[in-house]
């Protein structure tokens, strides 16, 4: 997340990344009508879902991964 009218060469102010998120290459992010975040990663073929409000090394609350998915390198995600 990057602080409101943050425009050039910003660091964020606060960021989901680690181990415990078992992100690896995330290339699409959404948010629902709760605020719980969605993450296409595109090198593990997942999609994960953090709790709204998540930052630092949270675990994902859901993920949809396996061959019945039929994902194969997602690289952008929606929410309807």
């Amino acid at each position: 997340m990057f602080a409101a009218g943050a425009n050039g060469n910003v660091s964020p102010i606060e960021m989901i990344a680690g181990t415990k998120t078992k992100l690896l290459d995330p290339y699409g992010l959404a948010r629902d009508g709760s605020g719980n975040i969605h993450v296409a990663n595109y090198a593990t073929n997942f999609v994960a879902t953090f709790r709204a409000g998540a930052k630092g090394d949270p675990r994902p609350i859901r993920a949809l991964k396996g061959r019945r998915t039929t994902l194969e390198e997602p690289i952008g995600i929606a929410i309807q």
